[in-house]
């Protein structure tokens, strides 16, 4: 079997971890609409607001699984969002890399 290289297994890493993470906010997107009787948009809407840390505070679970999983929730939902953001910037330093040692190489061939 082929060893993948760095560039491979960041992008695999890359892919895996946004399924995970497009999974995981339906999961709480059909909590919240089964839990607390939001319409989907609100239910998506609180999922993305919350697992992107930002919290505006307009909609807040009323009922107590509602709130039993969003104690839960965030720490796997943030948790993987950086986990996404810092596999994406790897991802893009390594194309930035790419580029300077090609850059690189052609001016010391001059």
């Amino acid at each position: 079997m082929k060893r993948m290289t760095t560039k491979e297994e960041i992008y695999a890493k890359f892919w895996f971890a946004l399924g995970i993470f497009v999974l995981l906010i339906i999961i709480g997107a059909q909590t919240y609409h089964s839990t607390e009787g939001w319409t989907y948009f609100d239910s998506f809407y609180f999922t993305i607001v919350t697992a992107t840390t930002i919290g505006y505070g307009d909609l807040v679970p009323h009922t107590i699984a509602g709130k039993s999983f969003t104690m839960i929730f965030p720490f796997l939902a943030i948790g993987l969002a950086f986990y996404l953001f810092s596999i994406t910037g790897k991802y893009v330093l390594e194309k930035a890399m790419d580029e300077m040692q090609k850059f690189s190489g052609k001016i010391i061939k001059k």
